[in-house]
């Protein structure tokens, strides 16, 4: 099933089937969708998770954890207050989460990438500016930033990593 919406303003909305809106998505609690969620403007949800895709035309708020089972797409920005889990995550602006970002496939975020947990990316991590992460940072088919790396922890990047600035890492790299 497929809800078709204008606008989406609800305290909480758990739908089996796909969401698409054509404006923003404005929800105070939980916002769980089985299939896809694609809204034409912003995100802001205290909790968020779909089945598939995610796709936002403008910036995605998450007050908790942000899990997708396909690829979560901003136009602009993304922040969570929580972790994110996803296959692919792309974002055109920079990227802010409070938790652990887990990748089963590839990242691209446009600008910077700040995460205060851990980073696991299956694939490829591209940043267009600095990439900081509090933990570990482990990337399977390497890193290209923008700007400096920054890694709390340990550092691997199984093909290699490329930046623009400086790479540093508390523990081993």
């Amino acid at each position: 099933a497929e809800l078709h919406l204008e606008h989406l303003e609800a305290e909480a909305l758990v739908v089996a089937g796909s969401v698409f809106v054509a404006g923003d998505v404005r929800v105070a609690g939980v916002l769980r969708v089985g299939g896809q969620l694609q809204a034409g403007a912003g995100i802001r949800a205290a909790r968020l998770e779909a089945g598939g895709d995610i796709h936002s035309g403008g910036a995605i708020f998450c007050g908790g954890a942000l899990r997708a089972g396909g690829t979560v797409k901003a136009a602009w920005s993304i922040e969570t207050q929580g972790g994110i889990d996803c296959e692919k995550l792309r974002c055109g602006w920079g990227l802010e989460c409070a938790g652990d970002l887990t990748l089963s496939g590839e990242g691209q975020i446009g600008q910077e990438l700040l995460v205060h947990g851990d980073i696991h990316c299956a694939k490829s991590l591209r940043s267009g500016g600095a990439l900081t992460a509090h933990g570990n940072v482990h990337a399977r088919h390497g890193i290209d930033a923008g700007g400096d790396v920054h890694c709390g922890r340990h550092l691997q990047a199984d093909w290699g990593i490329r930046a623009r600035g400086a790479i540093v890492a508390a523990g081993a790299i």
